[in-house]
């Protein structure tokens, strides 16, 4: 199985990059952004954050579940493996961003973006519980709200593979969790977004126990030949379709559970299908640039809103006062994205895992886990 999730890596780098360079381009820096107005709002990338919550139950399911139930795995190495893998970036940008807004402050250039950035929340952002219903809006490295939701998905996860015994009653689980994150979801329109039952965590707890469930779809979908691929790409072109020619609209709260649900029950799942079985696809993803771009997905993900932090600091304070409004800037931005993630990859993020690693070492018996969870 871990050889054929591998090329999910070169799609997860290709995900974090359309994050980092449309979408929060969008919505940090210039929201009339040409590239921004075409295919209906598809190439912003908002819907991808439900791709990697999909990802992250279908490799956890793949990597942990035996050997959580087996208890081959404690809570404490299992929740120590996470902390290893989130807490050096997630740390790391989040005293980074503290450190540019005392900056902002002392230089007179007022807040970017997000305007809470008081002692509430960021000790919120210290007990990574900043999605949790106390915070009044986003804040500091706003991003990573994503990864607060991970580790409640993670310590659910964990609690669930360890109290079922059988699949059945795992799959029913599975099912629950689901409908709990669609009502959690829904509650987003009822303004209850900053309480704990909010739509940020529906929409992890959606993807990633779906992601959970396609685990065991895809083995039996795996016994399939070129019919089946045939039949999946058949759907998968008309769903596309009826969204991009039906008019439904990133933009529009009234499309967006129809965009949850496709893309979560429906699209994600038939092109990882497709991804990890079409030979042509696999060996594309497989080059070594996007494995590349898959091992630094994380270090994009989470450090992309500190470089626009940067940007625009330097841009006020030397008075340059340049225009967003162009190519060149947004291509310098997302040439700066990538460089300066795998220099922190390289010389920060790695040396600091590793050396976090030393200590409790016992889960990375199985060295394929490092390889794909990037998320």
């Amino acid at each position: 199985m871990s050889d054929r999730l591998r090329p999910l890596d070169g799609v997860r780098g290709i995900a974090a990059l359309i994050i980092a360079c449309f979408l929060h381009w969008h919505d940090n820096i210039n929201p009339n952004f040409v590239l921004l107005r075409f295919w209906n709002g598809y190439l912003d990338g908002r819907i991808l954050v439900e791709f990697f919550f999909l990802i992250s139950g279908l490799t956890f399911t793949a990597f942990y579940m035996k050997r959580i139930a087996n208890s081959e795995v404690s809570f404490s190495d299992f929740i120590y493996s996470r902390f290893v893998r989130l807490a050096p970036l997630y740390y790391g940008t989040l005293f980074y961003v503290t450190f540019m807004l005392i900056l902002r402050k002392i230089f007179s250039v007022g807040t970017f973006t997000y305007q809470y950035n008081d002692v509430h929340h960021f000790v919120l952002n210290l007990l990574m519980i900043q999605n949790y219903g106390l915070q009044t809006d986003a804040n500091f490295n706003a991003i990573s709200w994503t990864v607060c939701i991970e580790v409640l998905m993670y310590i659910v996860f964990f609690v669930v593979c360890k109290m079922t015994k059988t699949k059945h009653t795992y799959f029913a689980i599975c099912w629950g969790l689901i409908i709990v994150g669609y009502t959690l979801e829904k509650s987003d329109w009822k303004g209850s977004t900053f309480t704990l039952v909010n739509a940020s965590i529906g929409r992890g707890m959606i993807a990633f126990f779906f992601g959970s469930l396609l685990y065991f779809l895809l083995l039996k979908a795996y016994q399939g030949g070129i019919r089946l691929k045939l039949i999946m790409f058949s759907i998968l072109l008309i769903v596309v379709s009826i969204y991009y020619f039906g008019g439904v609209d990133v933009w529009s709260h009234g499309d967006w559970w129809y965009m949850l649900s496709g893309f979560v029950f429906i699209i994600y799942p038939i092109m990882i299908y497709l991804i990890t079985t079409v030979k042509l696809i696999r060996c594309f993803l497989l080059l070594k640039p996007l494995q590349y771009l898959g091992k630094i997905s994380f270090t994009i993900y989470m450090c992309h809103y500190p470089v626009q932090l940067t940007m625009d600091f330097i841009n006020k304070v030397s008075k340059i006062n340049g225009s967003y409004d162009n190519y060149f800037i947004w291509g310098l931005y997302c040439i700066c994205v990538v460089t300066i993630s795998s220099i922190i990859n390289a010389f920060y993020e790695k040396p600091l895992i590793n050396w976090l690693r030393k200590y409790k070492d016992k889960i990375w018996k199985d060295e394929k886990l490092s390889k794909l969870e990037q998320f």
